[in-house]
């Protein structure tokens, strides 16, 4: 009983902390884009900030390299809000002087509970691998509108590696709804997405739909300029 208690607690910690690691790869990126907002940046700076693009995309890194990582961006004047993988890092310090603060991604889970019990069934459906073949639905004015043809699908049948540019950085899928919320906000900093679009977002749409939504605009990437404005129009559609 012991040995199997200390195995769960193992694997709960690894969890934890891949978890926390995707979460700063995120900031980090997120850091990196509003650096690239800036009309003056010269070739050289643009150069680095591709570097360290490629630097995060490494499936080595650890948790304190992509803080050294967030530490010089912010130095260079980079500006997005502590994730929760850097505010886990503040409290264990705080913790030690009985700090009361809380991290983003508690935070948002809070807000976010009533909203939990639809997630983890979200995520149910999203963890089958087996897909129809033919899985055309009719699609929203939304989906004409951008003309996307990824935003066709219906992510009750889809599998987390369907998602695809999310599967890029967050490769393990989550597996409960607290989990579920911290990957989609974490997206939503990465493209610049105040968090209280996010929430209604998930509200008006749900779970399954945001995320697609979200993985359509990260496979845009930067060819769209002001991605919190286009993530509206498709919400309003």
């Amino acid at each position: 009983m012991q040995s199997h208690d200390a195995l769960a607690a193992r694997a709960s910690k690894v969890t934890e902390e891949r978890e926390r690691l995707r979460s700063l790869k995120a900031e980090a990126l997120a850091l990196r884009a509003s650096l690239l907002q800036d009309e003056q940046l010269h070739d050289a700076r643009r150069a680095s900030l591709e570097t360290i693009r490629n630097l995060l995309r490494r499936a080595t890194l650890t948790a304190d390299t992509v803080l050294q990582i967030i530490a010089g961006l912010r130095e260079l004047g980079a500006n997005a809000k502590p994730s929760y993988g850097e505010c886990h890092e503040s409290n264990t310090h705080a913790d030690r002087e009985e700090s009361q603060d809380q991290t983003l991604g508690r935070d948002c889970a809070s807000e976010m509970s009533a909203r939990n019990g639809q997630n983890d069934r979200q995520i149910e459906s999203v963890k089958k691998e087996h897909i129809k073949k033919d899985t055309h639905v009719n699609q929203t004015n939304a989906s004409q509108s951008v003309g996307a043809p990824t935003m066709n699908r219906d992510p009750a049948k889809m599998a987390w590696t369907d998602f695809s540019h999310v599967a890029d950085f967050f490769p393990d899928p989550p597996r409960t709804g607290e989990a579920l919320n911290r990957v989609l906000f974490d997206i939503g900093r990465l493209l610049r997405i105040r968090q209280e679009k996010l929430m209604r977002g998930l509200q008006k749409a749900g779970a399954g739909r945001l995320l697609l939504i979200l993985d359509y605009l990260l496979g845009k990437g930067e060819a769209i300029r002001q991605p919190e404005a286009y993530f509206d129009t498709i919400l309003r559609a």
